[in-house]
C-alpha cells in the first residue's frame, strides 16, 4: 500500500517525481506510525454538504505550490517581462491556478509540462483570458518539439489547426472560464474512436455544457507520441492575462476523465519533517501518491475516513491519525401513497395519503412538509384525506428536507375528489289502519338525502315503482287508486349527481276497499279498537347499505295516526 524509497531490504523501489514511476512491491505494506509528524488539516471532522470551493481534482491542481512560484513539475519558457506564476486569490471559483501575465508585446509567456511519451489519450484543463481577442495557445508537443495538436482563443473565436484554422466556437467571452479535453491518437487507431494521427477537442462551460467541438481533425505533423503540453500567449499581442488551471491526464492513475469537471474535496495537511514520498488512503483501500497537498474528487455520500502517509530518506514511515468525515450533497426523496378510488387519481373522502422520505446515505431526514392547494405548509406526522373538503379537483403539493437542510424540489399531486356514498332515501305516509293497511287515498310521500357531512354532491333523483311497473321519477306523491285491493310491493331508491345509486328499498302495504259509513267491508280486524287516538311513529329503513353507518335520526318514518272505528 506504501511506496517508499531507500533502505528497505529486499525491496527495489522507483520514484520519479515527474513520470511518477514506481515500484508497488510495497503496495500492501503499512509500516507502524513513528510518530504524529502528519497533521490533516482538511477534511475535517464534520458532515460536507458539497465540494470545497475552488479546489477541483486533476493530474495538477497546484494546491501544493506557492503563491508566485512556477508550479511544481512545471517549466518556465516566459521570456522578456511576461511570467507564468502560480497565482492563489480567488477567480470565480478557481483557488491556485497559473497566470499568464503577457505585458510584453516582444516576448511570450510559456510554460511546459513534461511527461513520458504518450501514444494515445486525454488531456482535460480549464483557461481562461481578460481579452479573447488576444491569442492564447494551447499545445500538445512532441519529443522532437514539434507542435502536434494546436488549440487557441483569437479574434473572439477558440480554434483548431485541421490543415488550416477551424472555428468550433465562435464566441467566447471575457474573464470566464472554460473546460478543454483533447483526445489524441498517435499509433494504429481505436482509442475512443479515433483513427491514426487524429484528435479530438470539446469546449463546456461551467456547468459542464457542451459550447463545441471538431473531431477527427488532423495532426500537424506525424508522430509516435505526445511528449509535453504546452499554454502560451503571442508575441504581436501584449498587456492581457491568461489562465490555465485543473490539468488531468488520462495516463495518471489517479485521475479519471472528467475528474476536474467539478469540484472536489480539499485534502490539506501539515508535516514536521521533510518527507520523500507521501500518499494518501480514503476509506481503507490502496494508498495514492501525491506531491502534497490535493483535491480529490468528492466521495459518495455516507461516512467516510482519510489517511495520511509518508516516508523520509531513512526509510522511516509516518502516518495520521485517522480523519473521519461524511459527505451528504443531495436532498431527501419524499414520495406520495395512495389507493385511488377510482382511475388513476379519484379519491374519496376516507382515501388516505401517506408520505415518506428516504436521505439514502446522507445525514438523514428531518421532516416531510405538505399543503392541499393554497393552504399553509403543515408538518407531516400521519396519514391524512381530504375528509372535510367540498368536491372538486386539489394539488398535493409535498417535499422533505435532511438534517444539514438540504431541501427538496416541491412535489404536486393533482386528485379529483369525487362523492363515493349514494344518497338516502325513505318514505312517508299515514296508515289507513294498522301499521302498512292503507287505502285508495292514502297519499305516499318520498324524500332523500345526499350529504357525507352535508358535502355530497347532491340528490338528481328519487325513482320508484309499484310491484312490476316500470320506474317512474318522483316528483309529487302519489297513492294506489288505480289498483285493485291486496298486497303492493313499492319500491324506491335515489341517485346523486355524482352518479352513486342506492341500493333499492322495499315497502309492503295492503289496498283495502273504501271505508263506507265507517265500516270497512270485509276487515275481519276483531283488534280492541276502543283505545284513545294514539301517534305511533314507525321506522321504515329497508335496504339501506351504507346508509345504516350513519346516524340520522327522525328522518325515516311513517307517521300513521291509527283511529278508533265507530260502528253505527
Amino acid at each position: 500500500m506504501l511506496i517508499g524509497a531507500f533502505f528497505f531490504s529486499q525491496t527495489s523501489i522507483i520514484y520519479t517525481n515527474n513520470d511518477k514511476e514506481r515500484d508497488i512491491s510495497l503496495k500492501n505494506y503499512r509500516p507502524k506510525s513513528s510518530g504524529t509528524m502528519i497533521n490533516i488539516t482538511t477534511p475535517e471532522n464534520k458532515t460536507y454538504i458539497g465540494p470545497m470551493s475552488g479546489y477541483y481534482p486533476a493530474t495538477y491542481g497546484f494546491e501544493n505550490d506557492a503563491d508566485g512560484t512556477v508550479p511544481i513539475g512545471w517549466d518556465d519558457y516566459s521570456a522578456g517581462t511576461t511570467t507564468s506564476l502560480i497565482e492563489s486569490d480567488p477567480l470565480d471559483g478557481h483557488k491556485n491556478y497559473i497566470k499568464m501575465n503577457d505585458n510584453d508585446g516582444t516576448a511570450i509567456c510559456e510554460i511546459r509540462n513534461s511527461f513520458s511519451s504518450q501514444e494515445n489519450g486525454t488531456v482535460e484543463l480549464w483557461i481562461r483570458s481578460n481579452d479573447v481577442t488576444d491569442l492564447t495557445r494551447v499545445t500538445l508537443v512532441n519529443a522532437s518539439d514539434i507542435s502536434i495538436v494546436r488549440i487557441k482563443f483569437d479574434l473572439d473565436n477558440i480554434q483548431n489547426l485541421d490543415g488550416a484554422w477551424n472555428t468550433f466556437y465562435s464566441s467566447p467571452v471575457d474573464d470566464t472560464w472554460y473546460r478543454l479535453r483533447i483526445d489524441f491518437e498517435c499509433g494504429d487507431g481505436g482509442y475512443l474512436g479515433l483513427s491514426a494521427d487524429t484528435y479530438n477537442v470539446y469546449v463546456y462551460d461551467t456547468s459542464g455544457i457542451e459550447l463545441g467541438k471538431a473531431e477527427n481533425a488532423a495532426f500537424s505533423s506525424d508522430t509516435t507520441g505526445i511528449s509535453y503540453l504546452s499554454p502560451t500567449t503571442h508575441q504581436g499581442d501584449s498587456d492581457y492575462i491568461s489562465y490555465i488551471d485543473a490539468v488531468g491526464y488520462y495516463w495518471d492513475d489517479n485521475y479519471n476523465i472528467g475528474d476536474n469537471e467539478e469540484e472536489g474535496l480539499f485534502l490539506s495537511f501539515k508535516k514536521g519533517t521533510t518527507l520523500d514520498w507521501i500518499g494518501y488512503s480514503l476509506d481503507g483501500q490502496d494508498n495514492k501518491t501525491i506531491f502534497g497537498n490535493n483535491t480529490i474528487p468528492l466521495p459518495t455520500e455516507g461516512l467516510h475516513n482519510i489517511q495520511v502517509f509518508g516516508n523520509d530518506s531513512l526509510g522511516t514511515m509516518y502516518q495520521s491519525d485517522v480523519r473521519n468525515f461524511s459527505i451528504d450533497i443531495n436532498p431527501p426523496t419524499s414520495s406520495i401513497s395512495f389507493t385511488p378510488y377510482s382511475g388513476i387519481n379519484q379519491v374519496n373522502r376516507t382515501t388516505n395519503f401517506t408520505l415518506s422520505a428516504d436521505d439514502g446515505l446522507g445525514s438523514g431526514v428531518s421532516a416531510i412538509m405538505y399543503k392541499i392547494n393554497e393552504s399553509g405548509w403543515i408538518v407531516y406526522n400521519t396519514p391524512f384525506n381530504l375528509s372535510v373538503l367540498v368536491l372538486g379537483q386539489y394539488n398535493i403539493s409535498f417535499y422533505a428536507f435532511d438534517l444539514v437542510g438540504h431541501i427538496e424540489n416541491i412535489n404536486s399531486l393533482i386528485v379529483e375528489l369525487v362523492d363515493a356514498y349514494a344518497p338516502i332515501s325513505w318514505i312517508s305516509f299515514i296508515p289507513h289502519s294498522g301499521i302498512i293497511k292503507v287505502n285508495r287515498t292514502t297519499n305516499f310521500t318520498l324524500f332523500a338525502y345526499d350529504a357525507y357531512g352535508g358535502l355530497g354532491s347532491g340528490v338528481s333523483a328519487i325513482m320508484y315503482k309499484i310491484d312490476d311497473s316500470g320506474w317512474i321519477e318522483y316528483s309529487i306523491p302519489f297513492n294506489l287508486s288505480g289498483f285493485a285491493p291486496g298486497q303492493h310491493n313499492i319500491s324506491f331508491y335515489a341517485f346523486d349527481l355524482a352518479g352513486n345509486n342506492e341500493i333499492i328499498n322495499s315497502l309492503i302495504v295492503e289496498l283495502v276497499k273504501k271505508d263506507t259509513g265507517g265500516i270497512i267491508p270485509g276487515d275481519d280486524d276483531d283488534d280492541d279498537d276502543d283505545n284513545d287516538d294514539v301517534d305511533i311513529l314507525v321506522p321504515i329503513l329497508i335496504g339501506f347499505g351504507i346508509a345504516s353507518a350513519i346516524a340520522i335520526a327522525g328522518i325515516a318514518i311513517i307517521l300513521m295516526r291509527k283511529r278508533k272505528l265507530k260502528r253505527t
